[in-house]
């Protein structure tokens, strides 16, 4: 059986955006050259509205529709997996005048624990939207999901890094993870795979949970998918000797505009031989389409 991963991200889309039907479909059009795929999973890695307005998510509902429509119908209608977490821009910032000097301020006086709750309202409209699709605030921080085709089983650890997004230039090192949530992040027993998906990277977060999450991750997930750098790059990376952990870092995509860099990446998971593909698709201006590249080939799921 082989599972195709999209993995999509930083869409930032607004409410008076117009959107180019052929660039959404150009999307479908390039996942021919995948090959033989069995079913497909697309993996969002945040900021899909601009600024977590409730008008934003319907407008971003439509384009997320026509992308699962199109892969349905390239697979004989089957239906397609959608797993999100949220961004940054996905944070209603309207409704708070806290700075970043407020939030180190918490984090000095040991009081961060109690002050992020005042984040979770920013998110309201993230999760009237993203509550069919991935993310249910019944745990702001961690939603675990596990995909089952055929007796494999993906474990997709879904991780919320937007809270204490600020509007400053800069507000690396002060987001934040519960440690007493860090074990959640353990492989289960019976996954044949585990897939972590967060919106900021490690160097975002505070140094009192940075090295306990990138640990955590590092040595319970297979892949890493991440957004919010606006580049697309893979990678590997490894700590005291454990097996490498995959990186998939997604760019910006824009659908109003032809001219615009748009790029995604693409995971094929060969669940009898346990071995993967990786696939790069980037936005090609000139002749209206996504031009991919093999960046893995066959490689083995250690």
């Amino acid at each position: 059986m082989r599972i195709a991963i999209l993995h999509l991200s930083d869409f930032h889309i607004k409410e008076t955006d117009l959107f180019l039907d052929s660039k959404i479909n150009a999307i479908v059009s390039s996942l021919n050259v995948l090959n033989d795929i069995d079913d497909y999973i697309i993996v969002f890695s945040g900021d899909l509205a601009f600024s977590g307005k409730k008008e934003q998510y319907l407008k971003a509902r439509q384009i997320l529709n026509k992308i699962i429509t199109g892969i349905k119908e390239l697979n004989n209608g089957k239906f397609v997996n959608l797993f999100m977490v949220p961004g940054n821009h996905d944070l209603d910032l309207s409704k708070t005048t806290r700075k970043r000097k407020d939030i180190q301020d918490n984090y000095n006086s040991k009081r961060i624990s109690e002050y992020v709750k005042l984040e979770y309202p920013l998110l309201n409209d993230y999760y009237l939207y993203s509550r069919k699709n991935g993310f249910i605030p019944n745990d702001h921080f961690l939603y675990k999901k596990i995909y089952e085709n055929n007796g494999y089983k993906i474990q997709f650890n879904l991780i919320n890094t937007a809270f204490f997004s600020t509007l400053e230039p800069n507000d690396k090192e002060i987001h934040y993870f519960p440690l007493n949530k860090i074990e959640r992040l353990d492989k289960s027993n019976d996954a044949n795979l585990c897939i972590t998906v967060m919106h900021h990277s490690f160097e975002w977060f505070s140094w009192e949970c940075k090295n306990h999450l990138q640990k955590a991750i590092i040595d319970n997930s297979e892949f890493l998918l991440y957004g919010h750098d606006h580049v697309n790059l893979t990678s590997t990376i490894s700590l005291n000797n454990s097996c490498d952990t995959r990186i998939s870092a997604a760019g910006e995509m824009t659908f109003s505009d032809f001219k615009a860099n748009d790029s995604y990446n693409a995971i094929v998971i060969d669940t009898d031989n346990n071995t993967f593909d990786g696939y790069s698709f980037v936005w090609d201006n000139e002749n209206h389409y996504y031009e991919h590249k093999e960046i893995a080939k066959t490689e083995k799921i250690q």
